[in-house]
């Protein structure tokens, strides 16, 4: 081994695609050289190794022919040079499959009607391709429209890239349904029928709109899940009988948690508008929540109240639950201000503390807000979209505290003594009447024992004739009021 006594001169190299020198260095050393030009006097090439020289040519991608690309060279050492040797390379046509262009997809809602187009929410879009594999996303209750597009490299001249092109549905989505749609000029779409199940069902192009493929995939009502469905398609070039690799996509369909509900329990309560009225200065009522989405999760309530009149609770008004004081999970649960309570607990736990609520200590001709807060803390939302759809709702009543002139009742408890003075004042007419009166005032009652509240006290009823019992042991005089109606009419006036 050793030198080699001769050597290769290139004197070209290929114009397209590229030409390669496996040289063996002096040293030892293999390395593979680029030969991207030759000097005006040849190229020499020198080889420490064996006698053998190589080469290697790699064409560029998509493109073939006769006669492709070609380099020349011829040998020389200390006795002179060769003749000039053409390497000339025909590169075969090998059919390419069809490329799949990246998969976009955009959520619509189709409640604003198919033909609209309206984007249920621009940022819910994206690309699902071949060199951007990401699921497609989806919303609850939401339709999703799948585009793609696909080309051949075997393509000749004027000939348009998908025209020899088909797509075929393999695998059908697990849950939900897919359904033809075409997008119109004017950007809006139109949703066709639903597409067969079956596998192999022939995808056709948007020839109507854009020319691209594209479907419509409808979740089931009220469904979601992270991986929700998977469905799989190929392009395949009828001119070339050569089909695509397979594309596979995933389908997510985020939720949309449902909005919790508060409510009031009062007679006539829609629409915030009841009222409920007290002579009272506290009243009790009861309220409901409910986060269908928590289960058995803790979510948010807050029960205040506020004066209508703009003025700030005053240091003795205040809102009180059930088991305020008496629960312990209420305790751990809740945080107590004046005017506000607020608990963080499960389903269950919150609506027994709604079921006893006490506005106490309310002013008289003050009208008030009672708030009923709740805040289902975004439960049922995907992983990174609490906060999104940490959604509070209330509901409101009004409380009014009527003023009232409290008038003190005649409190007559001896049921014998009113049955007499409604008898006393009948009998007889207007003498009987005099004839009492006469006694009465010889027996100098206290005059309150006529006029309110004092009249009622024990002590003065005792002393007052007008409410003695005829024939009682104490007392001493024979009480005209409760004799027998024969002998009030025969009673000689004179006598009094």
């Amino acid at each position: 081994l050793g030198k080699s006594s001769w050597s290769l001169v290139l004197t070209s190299t290929v114009s397209v695609g590229k030409l390669e020198f496996y040289n063996v260095a002096e040293n030892g050393t293999f390395t593979v050289d680029t030969i991207s030009s030759v000097a005006s006097n040849g190229t020499k090439l020198f080889h420490y190794s064996t006698s053998q020289y190589q080469f290697r040519y790699t064409p560029p991608l998509h493109v073939f022919g006769v006669d492709f690309a070609s380099f020349s060279f011829y040998a020389t050492d200390p006795n002179g040079n060769s003749i000039v040797w053409k390497i000339s390379f025909n590169v075969i046509h090998v059919p390419q499959i069809p490329y799949i262009m990246p998969v976009t997809y955009q959520v619509i809602d189709p409640s604003s009607g198919f033909a609209s187009g309206t984007f249920f929410n621009p940022n819910i879009s994206g690309v699902w391709g071949f060199t951007a594999k990401k699921p497609v996303v989806g919303v609850e209750n939401k339709d999703v429209v799948i585009s793609w597009n696909a080309t051949s490299f075997d393509v000749e001249s004027g000939v348009v890239p998908h025209s020899s092109l088909i797509t075929v549905l393999q695998l059908y989505p697990f849950r939900g349904t897919f359904y033809m749609v075409t997008k119109q000029r004017n950007g809006t779409y139109v949703v066709g029928n639903a597409t067969s199940k079956a596998r192999d069902t022939i995808i056709p192009r948007d020839v109507k709109g854009d020319g691209l493929w594209r479907l419509l995939f409808r979740p089931a009502e009220d469904d979601h899940n992270l991986l929700y469905s998977t469905f799989t398609f190929v392009t395949v070039d009828t001119n070339q009988s050569v089909t695509s690799l397979i594309q596979t996509a995933n389908v997510r369909i985020k939720s949309v948690p449902a909005p919790p509900s508060s409510f009031w329990n009062v007679e006539g309560n829609q629409n915030n508008h009841s009222t409920v009225s007290t002579t009272s200065s506290s009243v009790v009522v009861n309220g409901s929540v409910a986060a269908v989405d928590a289960g058995i999760k803790p979510f948010l309530i807050s029960v205040s109240i506020l004066r209508s009149d703009g003025n700030p609770i005053s240091s003795s008004e205040n809102v009180t639950l059930f088991g305020q004081k008496t629960l312990a999970d209420f305790k751990k649960a809740c945080t107590i201000t004046q005017s506000m309570v607020n608990c963080t607990d499960n389903y269950l736990k919150l609506n027994n503390y709604l079921s006893q609520v006490s506005f106490n200590n309310l002013q008289q001709g003050v009208a008030y807000t009672a708030v009923l807060y709740v805040n289902s803390l975004g439960a049922g939302a995907d992983f990174g979209e609490v906060a999104l759809y940490s959604i509070g709702v209330q509901d409101t009543v009004t409380i009014k505290a009527q003023v009232t002139v409290t008038v003190a009742p005649n409190k007559i408890t001896n049921n014998n003594a009113l049955t007499g003075i409604i008898a006393g004042a009948s009998v007889a007419g207007a003498f009987a009447a005099f004839a009492a009166f006469r006694l009465i005032r010889k027996k100098n009652p206290p005059i309150t024992a006529f006029f309110g509240i004092e009249a009622l006290a024990t002590e003065e009823v005792i002393n007052n004739p007008i409410y003695g019992a005829n024939g009682e042991e104490d007392v001493s005089f024979d009480n005209p009021l409760y004799r027998q109606q024969s002998i009030i009419k025969n009673y000689d006036l004179k006598e009094v």
